[in-house]
């Protein structure tokens, strides 16, 4: 019994006193979100699907911005990144709405990732991957070969990444 009890002490003292800590939080810093990298993708369960051009209008969450070019909405090249091809873009600060299109010259789009904008977090906000992945697309237009609309096809997808 005796062992037993030696044993049972000799295993909790360490844990208790770990618990205890040492007080505080001081040396606890927590990265603050400095961006956030918004891919938008197309998904579908037809793998015949061919795109030949894409567009998307959606309103981003408060606490985010996109670098536009100078005097314009037009968003800059480093925010915006055609994925496979070349994407433009444009930003309005005042409602939040981004519109990308992406329409190569000549070839398909594969189905998945078709833009990447980087957005800049306001300082001191914290935002979530679901304040980004529940985003609806105000607007939504997948064509394929000679315009046709493969809205009833191909569903939008959003994910994110942030950057500390």
């Amino acid at each position: 019994m005796k062992k037993i009890c030696v044993c049972a002490v000799t295993f909790l003292i360490p844990l208790v006193l770990q618990a205890c800590g040492g007080g505080g939080s001081a040396g606890v810093v927590s990265q603050e979100q400095k961006t956030a990298t918004v891919v938008f993708a197309t998904t579908t369960s037809d793998a015949t699907v061919k795109l030949r051009g894409i567009s998307v209008v959606a309103t981003l969450p408060d606490g985010v911005t996109v670098a536009t070019k100078a005097g314009t909405d037009e968003i800059s090249s480093g925010a915006l990144q055609g994925v496979g091809q070349v994407a433009t873009g444009t930003y309005s600060a005042a409602t939040r709405q981004i519109s990308i299109v992406n329409m190569p010259t000549g070839n398909d789009l594969a189905i998945g990732p078709f833009a990447r904008v980087i957005c800049d977090v306001t300082p001191g906000k914290t935002l979530q991957d679901s304040q980004f992945t529940s985003i609806v697309p105000l607007d939504f237009q997948p064509t394929g070969p000679q315009g046709i609309d493969l809205t009833l096809t191909v569903t939008p997808k959003i994910s994110v990444s942030f950057g500390y």
